[in-house]
């Protein structure tokens, strides 16, 4: 076997079934669809390689070690040619990617069986016009090239079902391309294309087209002819609007719109009612059409980076939605609605300028992350406490004084981020929550901790600089899973003894106190490797801290420390840097 095809890489596609290959305990791959069911016209085999992960074919070998591409409908093809001159009349597949090729290969024309051309990552600059000659080709990649156009002879082409042409200089297409009758997916990305040809919507049978990264400012109303689309990616563009009849691309299930300049929507955008996923993220929007409310099989929504203050009422009607991303926009208010979107599992409002959250807000039941930073909440609904599935909450820069005593009710929630808020205390119930494994709230105005942090049992992170602590609860002594804990720029004039309970520490911050001593219980923290002790009033340390062994990084700066007992600490801690 050619050493070329033992580095290929399996292509996953954009297809809906999305295969994965899997070894099987009698140790043959197989592949398997997103729900884990064996795709059983794929075939079993001893080896499956990777091409791309991007389009359709798989590189296989059987148990006698013989190659052969494999389509995703389960077609086999003969193992393909890596080296020009190994193709003959009879050659049915091409892998000559990555070469440096600087023109087409003239031996290619000379397969007219050829159906697998695989020329990506080369430096082809044009292609020739006797192309129309591969009557039976069926897949052409040629992305990452320096094609300045295609010749119109490209439209000869009819039995190609796959064309990739991302990564090129192409400005334009030539109106040819619309006798690609058999064409399912065409990529076009990251080109210089400003138009497409009207003759677009010939291509019936297009369920895929990626424009994503070129220069187009309009679309032709025959795009809305494509009506088999499934996924249509525009991106990176310079859209102002749409054409009505985007809304005739009744399958599309992917619109990505992202980074253009569409200041509206049509109404007719509510046609899309298999629609799943939709990227609007980066443009100039300030209102969305009440239709938008129609598209009830939507399960992602992305709003991010617009000019949004308001939402229709008819998106209560998204019941399906499952991830609605709004960061970066200007709503001082959310809906009360919002609560009707009870598949709900990410809600990000970041960076707006929320003052409050409605009650509703309690109803999305199966919230899984809720990032709410960058606001101006001053508080939380009581009804927070009922998102009892979600798992990360997400609150630094607001203007929170204190939780609400629900938060205690969050019995899944993973990571509380809370800093550059006004928090004053804590609730007891803070000690409920026992899966949190990050706890955040530097930056604030905290003078005291409740004894029931101690019973935070899952935490590994305790993030608390730059509040008003004097001392710490003896209860922290219990969180044995605690990794990384940071009290820098308090009020500590002391550490208590029980800081040495804490086994598995790691990381200690306590730079920019009143410590004049540490206890010699901090010898304890064998598994630290950072501690941070700057610009505090310690004269020494104790003996202990010979036995941190694990010690890598001790900071000292900003202590009155004489230069023999920095001599002294170097000299107990041979392997650690200290910086002083």
């Amino acid at each position: 076997m050619k050493k070329i095809f033992a580095v290929c890489l399996l292509i996953l596609t954009y297809t809906a079934q999305a295969q994965i290959r899997k070894k099987f305990p009698d140790g043959k791959y197989r592949f398997v669809d997103k729900q884990g069911k064996v795709m059983q016209n794929m075939g079993a085999w001893k080896e499956v390689f990777f091409f791309d992960k991007q389009y359709s074919l798989f590189y296989v070998k059987n148990f006698k070690k013989e190659g052969f591409v494999l389509d995703f409908k389960g077609q086999i093809y003969v193992e393909p040619k890596g080296k020009v001159e190994e193709i003959s009349p009879k050659t049915e597949a091409v892998y000559l990617m990555g070469k440096g090729l600087k023109s087409f290969p003239s031996q290619i024309l000379s397969a007219p069986q050829l159906k697998i051309l695989l020329l990506d990552k080369n430096e082809i600059a044009e292609l020739p016009a006797s192309i129309e000659g591969l009557q039976a080709l069926k897949w052409l990649y040629l992305g990452r090239n320096r094609l300045l156009q295609l010749p119109p002879s490209i439209g000869q082409l009819e039995n190609l079902t796959t064309l990739i042409l991302g990564s090129n200089k192409l400005k334009r297409l030539p109106s040819s391309i619309g006798q690609l009758k058999n064409l399912t997916t065409l990529h076009l990305f990251d080109n210089q294309i400003v138009a497409l040809p009207t003759s677009l919507g010939q291509l019936k049978n297009l369920t895929q087209l990626d424009l994503t990264k070129n220069q187009l400012t309009q679309l032709p109303d025959d795009i809305g002819q494509l009506i088999h689309l499934k996924q249509l990616y525009l991106s990176n563009n310079q859209l102002t609007r749409l054409p009505t009849s985007i809304g005739q691309l009744i399958h599309l299930k992917q619109l990505s719109l992202a980074g253009n300049q569409l200041i509206q929507l049509p109404d007719d955008i509510g046609q899309l009612i298999h629609l799943k996923q939709l990227g609007l993220g980066s443009n100039q929007l300030t209102h969305l059409p009440a239709s938008i409310g129609q598209l009830i099989h939507l399960k992602r929504l992305k709003l991010t980076f617009n000019k949004l203050s308001q939402l229709p009422a008819s998106m209560g009607q998204l019941t399906n939605l499952k991830r609605l991303y709004l960061g970066y926009n200007q709503f001082i208010n959310l809906p009360k609605f919002i609560g009707k979107m009870s598949s709900l599992e990410w809600l990000h409002l970041d960076l707006n300028g929320l003052t409050q959250l409605p009650e509703e807000i309690g109803q999305l039941k199966n919230l899984i992350e809720l990032d709410l930073t960058r606001n101006r909440l001053s508080q939380l609904p009581v009804s927070i406490g009922k998102l009892t599935k979600l798992k990360r909450l997400f609150l630094p820069t607001n203007q929170l004084t204190q939780f609400p005593a629900s938060i205690g009710q969050l019995k899944e929630l993973v990571l509380l981020n809370a800093r550059r808020n006004k928090m004053t205390q804590l609730p007891s119930s803070i000690g409920k929550l026992k899966k949190l494994k990050q706890l955040l709230l530097s930056s604030n105005q905290l003078t005291q901790l409740p004894a029931s942090i101690g019973e935070l049992t899952s935490l590994e992170g305790l993030s608390l600089s730059m509040n008003l602590l004097k001392r710490i609860p003896r209860s922290i002594g219990n969180i044995q899973t605690l990794t990384s804990l940071s009290l820098s720029n308090n009020q500590l004039t002391q550490l208590p003894t029980f800081i040495g309970q804490l086994k598995n520490l790691k990381g200690l911050g306590i730079a920019n106190n009143q410590l004049t001593q540490l206890p010699t219980s901090i010898g304890q923290l064998k598994k630290l490797r950072s501690l941070n002790l700057s610009n505090n009033q310690l004269t020494q340390l104790p003996t202990s801290i010979r036995q941190l062994k694990n010690l890598k990084r001790l900071y000292l700066r900003g202590n009155p420390m004489t230069e023999n007992t920095i001599k002294q600490i170097k000299a107990w801690l041979p392997g650690c840097k200290v910086v002083f």
